[in-house]
């Protein structure tokens, strides 16, 4: 959005394999020159690896290197320290928190209790602190319900 109007931006070309579809997930603008955007790619019932492309001020760069397998949730935040926080599921469809910071992905498992894993759906930093808080449902059920919610922290 430029004050006036919406206008598309291109990204870079062939981001899914044949046969698959990219799906959208989040967007996380630090500033002008530094946007973060999350997909993944996915074909009937299979999710292909997650997509995190780069904005930084000139044209939209894929984040190279081995990508985690599954699917995102939507939440996307800072770490504090030049990285960022994810909420996914794994490719077994089971819910993660991701990692990502100069080309390396950490999964780390989402915490569980009497009512289920722990499905993050926001992730935000404290600022001026590397501690992030988050929010989460648990045990989703069939019908989109879910059978608790939680509050997270990390560091």
């Amino acid at each position: 959005y430029n004050g006036t109007r919406w206008q598309e931006l291109s990204v870079p070309a062939n981001l899914a394999p044949a046969g698959q579809v990219i799906v959208p997930q989040a967007m996380l603008a630090l500033s002008a020159s530094n946007v973060w955007a999350s997909a993944y790619t996915a074909s009937l019932g299979a999710s292909g690896p997650i997509i995190l492309l780069h904005w930084q001020g000139q044209g939209w760069r894929e984040v190279p290197g081995p990508l985690p397998a599954g699917g995102l949730l939507g939440p996307v935040a800072r770490d504090g320290a030049g990285g960022l926080w994810l909420g996914a599921v794994s490719a077994g469809r089971t819910p993660v928190i991701l990692h990502y910071r100069d080309g390396t992905w950490t999964t780390y498992q989402a915490p569980s209790d009497s009512a289920g894993v722990v499905s993050p759906r926001g992730i935000s930093i404290i600022p001026g602190t590397r501690s992030a808080w988050g929010v989460g449902v648990t045990g989703q059920t069939n019908l989109g319900g879910t059978t608790g919610t939680a509050v997270l922290r990390f560091g």
